[in-house]
């Protein structure tokens, strides 16, 4: 420490001059900007967008491009690239979250800017140098080793390299300490790249397209006419402008913006450091990779002939109190705070120890972050034409490419043209734009761009906002809960981890460490057999409700609905909402309360996302979609004692159990007496068993309801049931082949895909949605299936959670698991488990896949450096009719 103290010299003044005058030359080569003291602003726009960093140029690059008939204007209230585009370190990865972001958004946005060079004839200062991510521990290595094998899945480059060999592309710079790492991974695709003349090569690009592009231009308001459909008013320092659509990509400042248009933009500044070596004081080589060491938090890239050190540490520094930006923040960095990141630069000389014996110059700057470490992208539910694309948790430059793609497409086609959900804006809550929540939540996703994020990992930030009426009870019964939308759910049940972590959003099961063997997964495996050999009981209330109403109702959801949903009264229906080309934009289930009253079940998280689906399907239609979820509750109660205790439960003697699952078809809804209430009662299953009913209640009635069911079985002999939460959930739902939007479900999928066939009718009166593409695919034939993965069972592995690759008859398919548990196998004593997986395979149209054509191949899952053979059955299973 003393030693890193020693080199620092308080120079942040002079580093925010040499940056802006690097940006300003830069600048100077791209093109002429319309603004000026004499130039007017357009009174009207096909598009305006909002924001002239990086983002917002590719935004304007890529809507010219993509649709050369309507008119781009971007206004920027300072100059372009003045907010935080301008003193970014320039870290330009290829991987993301998943294939099609990580080909939309990394390989896209590296491609684009050397295509631009030659459009231009500007330079992006791009190179690419690869990358090397060092690893301290075994379970970092392990982590490092899985996401290497999704790499080569995508068909990018990647391999584990010795510890020599990553000296070696260090130039010889890396400590030599036997003990400071334990592996090392390198993608020789990753590149560096010039902050400051990135955005001018974007800004000349939306010109030679012809964009128009305002400098000096604040805008004021933005008032919106008839929900979006009929533009936006927009109102400026320099005049007003009607605009057909707005694109949000002001960055730091989206938020505020939104906030014009009462649009929740939950982001929020935190304090982003690194320091560089001063010129001359350390040469370092110009092809010196991007070198990530996140056990210390850290980032180096080669600058300017020396050394940068970044640091995206566990417990950052939020800036700007409550979020607000001071005027005219053009250029500007905040002050250093050495104390906050000594102890970083000094891990970082013990990784570099050269940089020890360096004069080092620091800057902080604000960077924007959003509540989950996801950026923000497409268009607002519930306001048709405004788009966002900020709140890029530092990865704008890398990003920026792949995102203003998007958002031309999305705008050209009415939907995004991939897979997107983990940065879809339809995820955002209106809580979740709270001061204090969202700034709680920002500092965390600083920390997670490094921390341990181990499968099944908890945040620990902000928890406890909203709870179903049952959560005391269950906490006090051993809960210990997950967060989904902000709804506290059951993850599993512990009184013995209760004992010793009084807080239920914390604990070794929450927060696990490890990829392997998890505290929660004894637990979890209790439940998981409970629900198979006796009963289980599940809350989950958190299921999004939603009531659609209006005389239409019936007609307008059969429209979106693959299956049909009418002439179903008395039953639940499942179904899938398809766009026009097939894919699979909802998983539901239907229900019927009266011709014009109708109720749609989702999953938690994707409410949002399917009222805006449904309303902009019914727009015009007299249909309204109203979002019930907190009224009412859900308690499923699965398993073979399920009868029995519904039986009691609901005033029947034992002997009735029989006939009343007998004589209760699948889907069914009944009212039902229970204990001194009544229940919507229908008979289903998502977890695979025979015997299952979800329970429906208003919320003030759920503590009846749950009382009511433990005390029935408290009082007999021959009766068990046992509290079970969402990871036996998704161990049961796995080996019953039963899958979930956002994982095996997208819309990129089709049902037919799925395996999910028979809930589609084709020639249903009215048709629907996606039904030409369906059919088209039905008559061609589906060279795409989805497959339950089954390993042999082995005490000491695999341990599958998604992501890993598939591969076939040695060769990667391209393809990845979508899910994957550790299943316990009943009856055992030595309580051992099986690994299952979900995921595709695809013949890639060379045949039909059938039974026969899987036997014919063999089929492996890459986990970390190991292949493990696995076994695939298609889907659906054959299971019980339930």
């Amino acid at each position: 420490m003393a030693a890193a103290r020693s080199i620092c010299r308080r120079a942040w003044q002079r580093v925010k001059i040499d940056r802006k005058c690097l940006w300003c030359d830069t600048r100077a080569l791209a093109t002429s900007i319309d603004s000026g003291p004499l130039a007017s602003l357009p009174q009207k726009a096909d598009v305006v967008i909002v924001g002239g960093g990086v983002v917002g140029c590719s935004a304007a690059y890529h809507i010219r491009k993509r649709l050369p008939d309507r008119s781009v204007l971007l206004l920027e209230q300072g100059s372009l690239g003045c907010g935080t585009t301008w003193h970014a370190a320039g870290l330009v990865g290829l991987m993301r979250s998943s294939k099609s972001e990580t080909l939309l958004s990394g390989v896209y946005g590296a491609r684009l800017y050397q295509e631009l060079e030659e459009l231009t004839g500007l330079s992006s200062g791009f190179k690419r140098c690869g990358s090397l991510s060092l690893a301290r521990n075994a379970e970092r290595l392990e982590m490092l080793r899985r996401t290497a094998a999704r790499a080569r899945s995508y068909g990018l480059e990647a391999q584990e390299v010795s510890l020599a060999d990553a000296n070696e592309l260090c130039g010889g710079m890396l400590s030599t300490d036997p003990s400071r790492f334990v592996g090392a991974i390198s993608l020789p695709g990753d590149g560096a790249i010039d902050a400051s003349n990135v955005c001018a090569l974007l800004a000349a690009a939306a010109r030679r397209f012809e964009a128009s592009i305002f400098e000096g231009v604040k805008v004021t308001a933005v008032q919106q006419r008839a929900g979006g459909l009929e533009g936006f008013d927009i109102s400026t320092d320099r005049g007003d402008v009607h605009a057909g659509a707005v694109v949000n990509s002001s960055g730091q400042w989206a938020r505020s913006l939104g906030q014009l248009s009462g649009v929740d933009i939950p982001l929020h500044s935190c304090e982003h450091f690194y320091a560089y070596t001063r010129p001359g004081s350390l040469s370092v080589p110009r092809n010196f990779p991007i070198v990530r060491d996140p056990d210390g938090w850290l980032y180096f890239r080669e600058w300017s002939g020396g050394l940068l050190a970044g640091s995206f540490e566990p417990v950052p520094k939020p800036c700007f109190e409550r979020g607000r930006i001071p005027d005219k923040f053009e250029f500007s960095l905040l002050d250093n705070d050495w104390d906050h990141f000594l102890p970083y630069l000094a891990d970082a000389g013990d990784t570099f120890p050269d940089i020890l014996n360096a004069e080092v110059d620091l800057l902080n700057g604000p960077e924007s972050f959003t509540m989950d470490n996801a950026y923000l992208m497409g268009e607002v539910p519930g306001l048709r034409n405004y788009f966002v694309a900020a709140g890029m948790n530092s990865s704008g430059i890398a990003s920026a490419g792949g995102v203003g793609f998007h958002i031309a497409e999305w705008m050209a086609n009415g939907l995004p043209a991939k897979h997107v959900w983990s940065v879809d804006i339809r995820r955002v809550h209106a809580f979740q734009a709270n001061q204090k929540y969202i700034q709680a939540r920002a500092c965390e996703s600083l920390g997670d761009h490094y921390r341990m994020i181990a499968p099944k990992r908890e945040t620990t930030q902000a928890r406890g906002l909203r709870r179903s009426p049952l959560f005391d009870v269950l906490e006090a019964d051993g809960a210990r809960f997950g967060q989904k939308a902000g709804w506290e759910r059951p993850n599993y049940f512990s009184l013995t981890e209760r004992a010793l972590h009084v807080d239920p959003f914390q604990g070794p099961g929450l927060q696990p460490e490890t990829w392997g063997e998890a505290a929660w997964m004894e637990p979890a495996a209790e439940e998981h057999l409970a629900c198979r050999s006796a009963a289980a009981l599940f809350d989950v209330s958190s299921f999004a409700k939603l009531l659609v109403v209006g005389d239409g109702a019936a007609a307008a959801l059969s429209r979106i609905c693959g299956n049909e949903i009418r002439g179903r009264a008395g039953f639940s229906t499942y179904t899938q909402m398809l766009n026009v080309r097939g894919g699979i934009e909802a998983d539901v289930t239907v229900r019927e309360l009266a011709p014009d009253r109708w109720v749609v079940l989702t999953a938690t998280d994707k409410g949002i996302r399917d009222r805006a689906w449904i309303e902009a399907a019914v727009e015009g239609q007299g249909v309204h979609v109203i979002d019930v979820t907190p009224m009412y509750s859900v308690l499923a109660l699965m398993g073979p004692l399920s009868p029995q205790i519904l039986a009691r439960a609901s005033g029947l003697k034992d002997d009735d159990a029989a006939a009343l699952l007998a004589g209760w078809k699948p889907n069914e809804t009944r009212e039902l007496d229970l204990g001194f209430t009544r229940v919507m009662a229908i008979r289903t299953s998502y977890v695979g068993e025979a015997a299952g009913w979800e329970l429906h209640m208003e919320a003030d009635m759920a503590r009846h309801v749950y009382q009511t069911l433990k005390e029935v079985v408290a009082v007999s002999p021959t009766l068990a049931l046992q509290n079970a939460g969402y990871l036996a959930i998704d161990s049961l739902r796995i080996e019953a082949g039963r899958l979930a939007w956002g994982h095996e479900l997208t819309p990129e999928e089709t049902p037919l895909e799925a395996g999910l066939g028979f809930a589609v009718k084709i020639g249903k009166p009215g048709g629907f949605i996606g039904e030409d593409a369906i059919a088209a695919q039905k008559a061609q034939g589906v060279a795409q299936r989805c497959c339950l993965f089954v390993a042999a069972a082995d005490a000491a592995g695999p341990y599958i959670w998604g992501g890993e690759p598939i591969l076939m008859d040695g060769s990667y398919t391209g393809l990845n698991v979508t899910s994957g548990a550790r299943v316990p196998v009943a009856g055992c004593p030595n309580k051992s488990s099986r690994t299952m997986a979900l995921g595709y395979v695809t013949s890639n149209r060379a045949a039909p896949i059938n039974k026969s054509w899987l036997e014919q191949h063999r089929f492996e899952i890459e986990v970390g450096s190991h292949m493990v053979p696995v076994t695939p059955k298609l889907l659906p299973l054959q299971m019980s009719k339930n």
